[in-house]
């Protein structure tokens, strides 16, 4: 940083402070705009003694107009000078209503032993280093300054008695930022306000600065990207490229000295579209936003989704392209892997559908043919029913009592007659054993069962036996004729009709 020197402003009141220009060494100069405040009245700075060392000064902010619910910035000052009038010229100075925006805490220091135990036990934004000091020289003190600095160094203020430019290019060595050269009309204390607003202003800045980037790194770090900014025009390099990107194992180093090996790192499926579309993308200012596969330290290729935008200067220009590479490996196999699934169930239920459809076939089919053999049976049981009815009424034109039973001897049907004769009802009679109805007794006869058994046995189609003694229901006993005749169908038994008739002596 090149050497600073404030000089006195060439008109300033109380109440309005014009421009005035601080002129730098080698060329370089800033400048101050009009600044114009309103105030009710000033507020007197008071000091407190901490120690027989150390003496805190704390400066009462003025009241200003429309400037009263502005948050103040906390600020600690570092006042190192031997001289108890210079030190309090200094707080006196700094006693103004420009430095009304900060909340000043000032630390009084007349050694630089004092100085440096104070920078290590408080939080300094600003060193305002005098003309002497008491133990060492300035040098000496700047010098063991920089081995106590911390990771935001802060600046330094050196009031001086003359203009050597020696003297200030080894203070600049170690770390001065700033000079102010007293004059015998005292018109640098007016000076100094604007100077300490100035650079705690940009110190202030820098801290926010600082801040930001640390939050913004350490949000980097927690997620799995690698961010990046990448210079465009004739110069196309990567400006930045996060460490994070070594984990993944991708080579920063050259990355950075050539940004088309990004491009020689991709699959080669995807390295063309994917520069025709980057290049595309920087034409026509368009946010990039892609898919592609690169080529890691371990040979192995993982999946990334870069996403980038483009800043541009005030004339509209593009100035440079930042954006974040995140790492989809894992996305990608998951997606593939769901497409494997879904390839898989579709194939399956293409099959299951299809074998749904054949034995819905075969169902339609076996429905169809049991449609008909159930119509079909529809009309055989009409017609055995008309048969039926038919046989029915030709027993009961018969004189005679005629029972039909089953192949087993179950009571499947009788006329009229025989159920009078019996005492039966028709319907009760029927799915009952022949025994149970027709209670017969008579020489060598022992059951309806036994003679039907019989008749099987001796193969005869019909059986004859006489003088039978039937008992009624009621108890009434009567005489009757028995006739036997076998059901044959195919030459096999099914069934018999037995014929009963009264006993005539």
């Amino acid at each position: 940083m090149e050497p600073k020197m404030f000089s006195e402003p060439t008109n300033m009141t109380s109440n309005k402070c014009d421009i005035f220009s601080k002129t730098i060494t080698r060329n370089s100069a800033y400048m101050f705009g009009n600044h114009h405040y309103q105030y009710s009245r000033p507020e007197a700075g008071f000091c407190s003694r901490q120690n027989e060392n150390e003496l805190i000064f704390h400066t009462q902010p003025s009241i200003y107009t429309g400037n009263t619910e502005k948050e103040q910035k906390q600020v600690h000052i570092l006042l190192v000078e031997k001289k108890q009038n210079d030190r309090i010229a200094y707080l006196r100075s700094l006693d103004q209503k420009y430095l009304a925006d900060f909340d000043l805490t000032i630390l009084e220091c007349e050694s630089g032993s004092q100085g440096l135990a104070s920078i290590e036990k408080y939080s300094i934004d600003c060193i305002l280093l005098g003309n002497s000091i008491s133990d060492m020289h300035k040098s000496e003190f700047l010098s063991r300054l920089k081995h106590i600095r911390k990771e935001l160094a802060p600046p330094i203020l050196s009031i001086s008695d003359n203009n050597d430019s020696n003297q200030q290019e080894i203070e600049l060595e170690f770390g001065v930022t700033d000079f102010l050269q007293k004059d015998s009309n005292g018109h640098y204390l007016n000076i100094l306000p604007f100077c300490i607003k100035y650079i705690l202003s940009h110190h202030y800045t820098l801290k926010q600065k600082y801040r930001t980037e640390a939050m913004y790194d350490s949000l980097m770090e927690r997620i799995q990207a690698v961010s990046y900014v990448i210079s465009l025009g004739d110069d196309e390099r990567f400006i930045y490229l996060s460490p994070k990107a070594e984990e993944f194992g991708i080579s920063t180093e050259l990355w950075k000295i050539d940004a088309q090996s990004r491009f020689e790192s991709m699959h080669e499926e995807d390295r063309g579209n994917i520069e025709s579309f980057f290049r595309q993308s920087c034409q026509q200012k368009h946010p990039f936003c892609c898919d592609y596969r690169l080529r890691c330290s371990d040979g192995k290729f993982r999946w990334f989704h870069d996403s980038a935008t483009f800043a541009t200067d005030r004339h509209n220009r593009t100035v440079f392209m930042q954006g974040i590479l995140i790492d989809i490996t894992r996305t990608k196999s998951m997606e593939d892997e769901l497409t494997s699934l879904r390839y898989y169930m579709d194939t399956q239920i293409a099959v299951r559908t299809d074998e749904m459809v054949r034995r819905l076939k075969v169902i339609e089919s076996c429905n169809e043919s049991l449609s008909d053999q159930l119509d079909d049976l529809y009309q055989t049981n009409s017609q055995l029913q008309g048969d039926l009815d038919r046989n029915r009424a030709a027993m009961n034109a018969l004189d005679a009592a005629i029972i039909v039973l089953n192949a087993d001897g179950w009571i499947t049907d009788m006329t009229v007659d025989a159920a009078r004769l019996t005492g039966w009802e028709l319907n009760s009679s029927t799915l009952h054993k022949v025994d149970e109805v027709l209670q017969l007794s008579g020489e060598d006869f022992q059951s309806i069962e036994y003679a039907l058994m019989t008749c099987i046995e001796a193969e005869k189609k019909e059986a004859y036996f006489k003088k039978l003694l039937l008992k009624y229901l009621d108890g009434r006993m009567v005489f009757v004729d028995l006739k036997i005749t076998a059901i044959l169908e195919n030459n096999l038994l099914n069934g018999f009709i037995l014929m009963l008739t009264q006993h005539e002596n």
